[in-house]
């Protein structure tokens, strides 16, 4: 059955604002979030040590610390929270947060964001008893223990070298060496770091990355297992920034600036880190973390990528990756994805991204000229019969394949794998560049069968009830973005932005539905 729809779009602008709270000094919105900006009191939420208010349950509290808000030395701009000790043992300053606030949920994935600054002696760190921990406790805690959630902080004696900054991994629960990754940054003197953890309540894991913003040095940790190794299901937890001495004379001051708590129910790849190795959210020498296994992968080894800014898919100065190639054959990125959150890549979920060919479409003349989005169980250069889910362009018919020649196609195997028009849908849109285009398909990995729709100046057209290529169920979950090419001058660059995998929101999985195909093409407003 087809059912044929056409809507004017027009001009159309749709805008949208959530009410967040800001980390000030960046402007940047938080879900929950403080920079300080509105000084020392208790009547707001962004004073200090403030109020209940904005996602936060309560004002800042300290265990043996004398903490004071300043901007004599800013870290980002204006004021930020300066901690010093007032006797030997645990000097620690700590906040309750609402796990519902903003755009969060309880039980699903969430990022916490802090800049921070050593202002102490590091010549005075030298005993187990010196040390510096940031974490995460279910309750306000004075130290690090074994109820901790997340946790990082610098070795001292007997655990990772001392002076290096660490990432607690659990191994059975102690504070060594053995349950610690060891980052290789060192805590140094004036230095200013940026943190950041998604942590992963619901698989008891967590990503952390550390930056020496200073020095340049970055180090991303991913999937670590909570010290208390628990699946709790709080609606609240509490943050917890501070340090160890032996002595009460130890200089172990820091500060601590523009602290964000965001909702990360995502998995994303919106390249925000640039080009900065050992980091998510980038391409060359990525890391797993926030949903994916593992980094980008170069599947066919013809592939030049870099995150640029120069021509964005969204607004002015937004990063996205551009990738090209120079060899005949397969040109083809992918990534893996895995369990986070209420994500399961075994269960349905739906990917979204942008893309934008900006290579020249007159290049492209035969059958081995091709474009190719696909699933599958490992890395593939290009598509074969392994793949799950395919959507992709060719030029022209070859090699007695038949297909839709110059159109976009969403693969339909109605009985046998092969690579001809009876197994695509023709979405009658053609490859265009400079144009950006928005895909969303949703996977069914227990029926085998997913829906498409391509979106592209203004039509939209979307096809439900397709068949894997593979005829086949199960978990495909390596992602692939690619071309290939006849010759090696062909230019098939393209550029990518805005991947996003997340769980449909109930009723809008049309394949859980189960009817029989549906096409609908329609113009969008």
């Amino acid at each position: 059955m087809m059912m044929t729809r056409r809507i004017t779009i027009g001009q159309c602008l749709i805008a949208g604002m959530l009410s967040l709270g800001v980390a000030a000094g960046t402007g940047q919105a938080a879900d929950v979030g403080t920079g300080f900006e509105s000084g020392a009191g208790s009547a707001n939420p962004d004073e200090f040590p403030g109020t209940a208010g904005d996602g936060w349950v309560g004002a800042w509290t300290g265990t043996g610390t004398s903490s004071s808000l300043t901007n004599a030395s800013p870290i980002d701009v204006n004021n930020y929270a300066s901690v010093e000790r007032s006797s030997s043992g645990d000097a620690t300053l700590r906040r309750q947060f609402d796990l519902d606030a903003g755009n969060m949920v309880s039980g699903e994935p969430y990022q916490v964001e802090w800049f921070w600054r050593f202002d102490g002696d590091t010549a005075q760190q030298t005993t187990f008893s010196d040390r510096i921990h940031f974490f995460g406790n279910q309750t306000a805690a004075s130290g690090s223990s074994s109820s901790n959630s997340w946790l990082m902080g610098v070795g001292s004696s007997g655990t990772v070298a001392n002076g290096n900054w660490y990432i607690y991994d659990r191994v059975d629960g102690a504070f060594n060496a053995s349950n610690m990754i060891d980052s290789g940054i060192t805590l140094a003197t004036g230095d200013i770091y940026k943190f950041k953890v998604i942590v992963d309540a619901a698989h008891a894991r967590y990503d952390a990355t550390i930056m020496n913003l200073t020095s340049g040095e970055t180090y991303t940790a991913a999937r670590s297992t909570f010290r208390n190794n628990s699946t709790n299901a709080a609606t609240t937890q509490w943050l917890h920034f501070g340090s160890s001495a032996d002595s009460a004379s130890d200089n172990t001051t820091f500060s601590l600036d523009t602290l964000a708590i965001n909702a990360h129910h995502k998995i994303v790849a919106n390249f925000d880190d640039g080009n900065t190795a050992n980091t998510i959210d980038t391409y060359t020498d990525s890391t797993g973390g926030g949903g994916w296994a593992n980094g980008w992968i170069n599947t066919a080894g013809n592939v030049s990528a870099t995150v640029s800014t120069t021509t964005p898919l969204e607004g002015a100065g937004d990063p996205y990756l551009s990738v090209s190639g120079g060899d005949t054959g397969n040109r083809t990125i992918a990534r893996q994805i895995t369990d986070f959150g209420s994500i399961d890549p075994g269960k349905t979920y739906t990917i979204n991204w942008k893309w934008r060919f900006d290579g020249d479409v007159s290049d492209l003349s035969v059958f081995e000229d091709r474009i190719h989005f696909f699933g599958d169980n490992g890395t593939e250069g290009g598509t074969g019969s392994g793949a799950s889910w395919l959507i992709g362009w060719v030029a022209a018919d070859g090699g007695g394949n038949n297909i839709h020649d110059g159109n976009w196609y969403f693969y339909d195997n109605n009985g046998s794998s092969s690579f001809n028009t009876g197994n695509m849908v023709d979405t009658g849109l053609g490859l265009v560049a400079d144009e950006v285009y928005e895909f969303f398909v949703t996977v069914n990995p227990l029926t085998g069968m997913y829906d498409a729709t391509i979106i592209v100046g203004g039509t939209e057209f979307t096809a439900t009830g397709l068949t894997f290529r593979n005829g086949l169920t199960g978990e495909y979950n390596y992602l692939h973005f690619g071309t290939s090419a006849s010759s090696g001058t062909d230019d098939t660059s393209f550029s990518l932005d805005s991947l996003s995998i997340s769980v449909p929101e109930p009723g809008t999985a049309l394949i859980a539905l189960a009817v029989a195909p549906m096409l609908i093409r329609r113009r969008r407003h």
